[in-house]
């Protein structure tokens, strides 16, 4: 079967089958010959990076604010895309490829290239990491981003909350003033620990639906 492939975006891809190899520039039209049921690869030209050259070039610094403990790292990258072609028995058949957005936060973005089936001959695809380097970068940079927006504050939050607690017989015999204050305040640092468990679940979450296999 030969596949045409039209790229609808501003990367150079790299596309993948078995001993097929292809380099495809963007916005152009190539083909590819599958005789086989496998598996097709698309990925951005590029993405064969050591896990020091990830860090280097896909780890950027956001907002830092030392008053309030805020301090920004953002994670970007792209996935690889695999679709499974089952059956090689039309002759031919026609895939469209266009860059979107995979999952976006305030500390990791990451986007893939979705796959329109002209044809209907393939199956949905799946989006995973290009290699094992790639699976550790995404690791150890989306946790530590994770750990500098909102770890911090949740561990001054959790002190701040015990000391509250611990202290709350003295505090109940200040003003009335300062006993609203430290109560607005612990529930307000109450917020930094759920917000870092609960993104802290998600990403986890996020990162079982992938993989680098």
């Amino acid at each position: 079967m030969i596949v045409s492939i039209e790229n609808n975006t501003d990367k150079a891809l790299i596309v993948e089958s078995l001993n097929n190899h292809i380099f495809l520039e963007p916005f152009t039209v190539s083909t590819i010959e599958i005789t086989e049921p496998s598996e097709l690869s698309i990925y951005k030209n590029g993405s064969d990076k050591t896990f020091k050259q990830r860090l280097k070039e896909e780890l950027t610094i956001q907002d830092i604010r030392l008053r309030s403990f805020e301090f920004g790292l953002l994670y970007s990258s792209y996935l690889k895309t695999v679709i499974s072609v089952n059956s090689v028995d039309a002759k031919r058949g026609s895939i469209k490829v266009k860059e979107t957005e995979y999952l976006k936060k305030q500390f990791l973005n990451l986007r893939c290239f979705s796959v329109v089936d002209k044809s209907n001959c393939l199956s949905e695809p799946q989006y995973k990491y290009y290699n094992s380097e790639h699976k550790k970068a995404l690791k150890f940079c989306s946790y530590l981003s994770l750990l500098l927006k909102y770890g911090i504050l949740a561990v001054v939050g959790v002190i701040f909350d015990l000391g509250t607690l611990l202290l709350w017989n003295e505090i109940l015999t200040a003003d009335t003033s300062d006993i609203v204050l430290t109560i607005f305040a612990a529930i307000g640092f109450a917020v930094f620990p759920i917000l870092f468990i609960y993104n802290l679940i998600w990403l986890t979450k996020q990162q079982r639906r992938l993989t680098d296999k």
